[in-house]
């Protein structure tokens, strides 16, 4: 009999253990949930799915495949695509990328799921060569500070004992070598510096269109790290909604946070979801939305979105997540801290 498969699925790469230092695993580790048409996991046994990836959302190029056995426990199985054929580093380089699924038995599934900002993460390999040349072709900087030094001490010297800004390259003029208070106000025209050239940092959005399970297990949904430049303040915003398929005598009582603590919830920033065992029988669907103001100085800010069952018998999904900061410096006004 010709089976009927319907999917939901989250991604992640896979930070895995390599025999070599810096090398990029080419493995992306992908969960996902079979279910029949009526929306119920399928029976748990072993079924052979093959992975796709393509250039586009129909038709399209086929990029790289590959067959892999898995195993449901209530409809979830997780496997790493590409641990049965390795993944090129240049799937990820097309403009697009789509994966395609397809169990033994039933056609691919549609719609594709659109790849995007996690695995291109695999085009980071390219940073072992700089511009196609391998470090040792580049100077280092001690040997550029002991040139420039031997030919600033000639007297005849057919250069201007200054150096622009546009010379200057991150790293080679170490801040030891020019003296204190060598810059001050008077080098600096008035009004020649915008506020927007001073301080640019720019906010940070994630968003996941996947359904992620929820279980006892604090889970790291999402995280955002930002770099602080100066005093002020980080606006954080979170959003999704929870999904339960809730049946007769199930129950759930689970908890999202936004934390800065990986391994515990922050209580006061939390969103709960419950679903009783009096509630009707079917989909239950619940929006979150959590908002957060951190005082902040300079420097670096973690920031991660947990979700974990607080207690019951079903286990829920949240979806379409969605994760924002956005930095504010304290020069463009105090926030009152009981307004927050």
């Amino acid at each position: 009999m010709r089976r009927v498969f319907w999917l939901s699925f989250c991604m992640a790469l896979v930070i895995a253990g390599v025999t070599l230092a810096g090398v990029v695993p080419r493995l992306v580790n992908y969960q996902g949930r079979l279910t029949d048409p009526s929306g119920n996991p399928v029976v748990d046994a072993t079924y052979s799915v093959t992975f796709r990836l393509l250039n586009a959302a129909a038709g399209g190029t086929l990029l790289w495949q590959e067959t892999q056995n898995v195993s449901t426990v209530k409809g979830i199985f997780s496997v790493l695509l590409g641990s049965v054929d390795s993944i090129p580093p240049y799937v990820f380089s097309a403009d697009s990328c789509y994966l395609e699924l397809e169990p033994l038995g039933s056609a691919p599934l549609t719609p594709r799921s659109h790849l995007v900002t996690v695995p291109y993460a695999f085009r980071a390999q390219n940073a072992d060569l700089l511009g196609g040349l391998p470090n040792t072709e580049f100077a280092a900087p001690a040997d550029i500070d002991t040139k420039i030094a031997t030919h600033t001490a000639i007297p005849d010297a057919h250069h201007s004992k200054t150096i622009s800004a546009s010379e200057l390259i991150i790293g080679t003029l170490a801040k030891e070598r020019l003296p204190k208070h060598a810059i001050d106000s008077s080098n600096i025209a008035d009004a020649s510096i915008s506020a927007q050239q001073i301080l640019d940092a720019p906010g940070i959005s994630h968003t996941f269109d996947a359904l992620i399970p929820i279980s006892s297990t604090l889970r790291i949904i999402d995280s955002a790290f930002v770099v602080v430049p100066a005093w002020g303040y980080v606006l954080v915003l979170a959003s999704g909604w929870f999904y339960d398929n809730h049946v007769s005598g199930g129950e759930v009582h689970a908890v999202i946070s936004v934390s800065s603590s990986r391994v515990s919830h922050d209580n006061y920033y939390s969103a709960r979801f419950d679903v009783l065992p009096t509630a009707p029988v079917g989909h239950t669907t619940e929006t979150f939305v959590i908002q957060r103001v951190l005082t902040v100085g300079p420097g670096q800010l973690k920031l991660f979105l947990l979700g974990s069952m607080l207690s019951g018998n079903e286990f829920p999904n949240v979806q379409d997540v969605h994760l924002n900061t956005i930095f504010f410096p304290k020069s463009y006004g105090e926030i009152d801290p009981m307004s927050r």
